[in-house]
């Protein structure tokens, strides 16, 4: 029996990158909220609640260069090891990083793999 190829898949992001896109987005959102009139209220609910969601990003980002320190690099987040045997594939490994769930990188994994 030979195997035919053995095949590793690193899934990564560049978080200080994410940190400086979301402060970005931020000062945009709050820039936003000034130029909207008062009585725009669903406007300014649906600011409010993207401030939030960029306000909780910013902080996962500091938890993480906390941890990685605050370089402009990237990180490993998942891999997959599997090995192809004629017509099959058999993934022998797949994992990722729970801090780094909400990216979903094991579904791009999954697709590069089969390919």
């Amino acid at each position: 029996m030979i195997l035919k190829e053995a095949s590793s898949f690193l899934a990564t992001c560049n978080v200080y990158q994410l940190d400086q896109e979301a402060k970005e987005k931020k000062i945009q959102l709050e820039k936003e909220m000034a130029a909207t009139p008062e009585n725009s209220k669903k406007k300014l609910h649906r600011l409010e609640d993207q401030l939030q969601s960029v306000n909780k990003d910013i902080n996962e980002y500091k938890k993480i260069f906390d941890e990685f320190g605050q370089e402009d690099k990237e990180i490993a987040i998942a891999g997959i090891l599997s090995i192809q045997f004629g017509n099959t594939c058999e993934m022998l490994y797949a994992g990722m990083d729970e801090r780094f769930k909400k990216f979903m990188p094991q579904y791009k994994e999954y697709v590069e793999n089969f390919k």
